[in-house]
């Protein structure tokens, strides 16, 4: 099964940054896309750049610079050639890719056609390594020409993303299993955070599951447990996850 990549929801306060001199002033929130399964990436996350007054943008589509640049790319830049009137957005989709481990830093430049600066895009990232993975298979019985064994069950990862919105707040996660072509079915979630489950759900397939809070659930840090069934057999594994 192909899982769809969607563009995930990002809530943002827009801040208005002070002007350089000679350029025109926008604002925008950092582009934070959180923590990411090394090897695969991060659905498109749109982060809006709001001009505080006239502004137009550069045609030239920005870069990604800074010490991780390269595993950050910017797939979608409504931005590009833009003139926008006082209070008008553009948007920048950006995608996060880790290769290894650890905090990843990047920032994305908009200028006018002057080439003066309007904005710094400031990017953030975690690359994690992935969890969930199941042990290999047993080697098969060697033939009669001396050939190995059928290849055991290769692991699974499972990435997650978890947002709590709304009044009284709501709890949802969306559930990837990897690789895309695994089909997994009868989807069961717990939230967790200091060994006791905060929230549950389940769905039939993976996607879109939503949470049944046992207890008030906070911004920070938590373990998503999951379990689903694939290939005929029950796997589960748990990933760290930061609610927003």
């Amino acid at each position: 099964m192909k899982v769809a990549r969607h563009v995930l929801p990002l809530t943002v306060v827009l801040l208005a940054l002070p002007a350089a001199a000679g350029a025109q002033s926008a604002s925008q929130l950092p582009g934070d896309l959180g923590d990411v399964v090394v090897g695969a990436r991060s659905p498109v996350v749109y982060v809006p750049v709001t001009a505080m007054t006239g502004a137009t943008f550069a045609t030239t589509p920005p870069q990604p610079t800074g010490p991780d640049a390269g595993q950050f790319t910017l797939p979608v830049n409504t931005c590009a050639g833009a003139t926008l009137p006082a209070g008008a957005s553009c948007f920048v989709g950006v995608r996060f890719a880790p290769t290894s481990t650890g905090p990843k830093t990047a920032s994305v430049v908009l200028t006018d056609p002057a080439a003066a600066l309007i904005a710094p895009l400031p990017l953030s990232g975690t690359g994690v390594a992935p969890p969930g993975a199941g042990p290999p298979g047993p080697p098969g019985a060697q033939g009669p020409g001396g050939a190995p064994g059928p290849k055991g069950v290769p692991g699974l990862a499972i990435q997650a993303t978890c947002t709590t919105k709304g009044k009284p707040p709501k709890t949802s996660c969306r559930i990837v299993i990897l690789p895309d072509d695994v089909a997994a079915t009868s989807i069961r979630v717990r939230l967790v955070r200091a060994g006791t489950a905060v929230a549950r759900g389940s769905s039939r397939r993976e996607g879109r599951v939503r949470l049944r809070a046992l207890r008030r659930v906070r911004s920070g840090r938590y373990t998503v447990v999951v379990s689903f069934v694939a290939d005929g057999r029950r796997v589960s594994g748990r990933q760290v996850v930061r609610v927003r």
